[in-house]
């Protein structure tokens, strides 16, 4: 070890630093991993809560004629 010299120093300081630019991307592709599974599992939700929200039954309202046709009260 203590005859390294200039070529071989330099190699095993870029395979280092290699391994660590390496690490660094993986670390940032889990991260954003995370980040849009978590931006899609918000957007879904968003979508259900808004389907749900447009399949809601309308109320009836009391004034409307009855399906039969008949008229019931004092003018009809």
């Amino acid at each position: 070890m203590s005859d390294l010299s200039g070529e071989m120093l330099f190699g095993i300081i870029s395979m280092a630093l290699a391994l660590v630019l390496w690490v660094r991307v993986l670390m940032n592709k889990r991260h954003s991993d995370d980040w849009l599974e978590d931006r899609l599992l918000e957007r879904q939700e968003r979508l259900d809560s808004q389907g749900r929200m447009a399949n809601r039954p309308t109320a009836t309202k009391p004034d409307e004629p009855s399906p039969t046709g008949t008229k019931k009260g004092p003018w009809g």
